[in-house]
């Protein structure tokens, strides 16, 4: 079904993994430092017994995430640019299918953060009239292609559509 869709670079996978385990190391931490701050305050045993637990099962849903998403999610994200549209499907658990016609977009950014430049990576960052759209983990200079290639035709369709309401008045 998505023969035709471009798949991500392999560096991907290193930013997928170390970004779960940053993600992983900060919600662990954000974790304790709560239980410490509640282990100074008389609050009742069952209370902080279910705090415990749900905190335990949060830590070990994330520490699932750092090995899914770089295996299972990286197989499963994939994109298509044609002239019509830009097609994206990503997904774990629950696939998502993603379509972003060309003629609804307005901005196209280009977003390189700190894990992404490590393996000189970017995000394209696709704002239309009702939301923002991501394609993620593209090589910088693949992505600032896609980049100018869809500034022109986003320039291109809003110059014939300027054209046309001046032939219409």
């Amino acid at each position: 079904m998505y023969n035709d869709f471009k798949r991500l670079d392999p560096k991907a996978r290193y930013s997928m993994t170390i970004s779960a385990i940053i993600f992983l190391i900060v919600i662990s931490a954000i974790l304790f430092a709560i239980r410490f701050v509640l282990s100074h305050y008389r609050i009742p045993k069952p209370i902080i017994f279910w705090y415990d637990t749900i905190a335990i099962i949060v830590v070990l849903f994330q520490a699932l995430f750092v090995f899914l998403k770089p295996t299972i999610g990286y197989k499963r994200h994939r994109y298509r640019i044609n002239d019509e549209s830009i097609e994206k499907v990503t997904g774990i658990f629950n696939i998502c299918h993603e379509i972003i016609p060309i003629r609804r977009m307005q901005q196209i950014n280009v977003n390189q953060g700190p894990i992404n430049r490590l393996f000189s990576l970017a995000t394209i960052e696709i704002i239309t009239a009702g939301s923002a759209q991501t394609i993620d983990f593209i090589q910088i200079h693949l992505a600032n292609e896609i980049a100018t290639k869809l500034k022109s035709e986003i320039n291109d369709f809003a110059t014939k559509q300027k054209k046309d309401g001046d032939s219409n008045e």
